[in-house]
């Protein structure tokens, strides 16, 4: 049995968590036709992300 931290920041132990709640916000929570995501890009990689659109 592989190791596992159990941490939700961990992509590979709340994957399968993550697509579950995804799951549930699209069928059960959500009763949308169209979703909006909002992504923030850290203060760092502002300036590379600014000039390479």
């Amino acid at each position: 049995m592989p190791y596992r931290c159990k941490s939700r920041f961990c992509t590979t132990c709340s994957c399968g968590e993550t697509e579950e709640w995804g799951r549930i916000m699209a069928t059960e929570v959500i009763q949308v036709t169209h979703r909006h995501v909002v992504f923030m890009i850290d203060e760092g990689l502002r300036e590379i992300f600014a000039r390479y659109r």
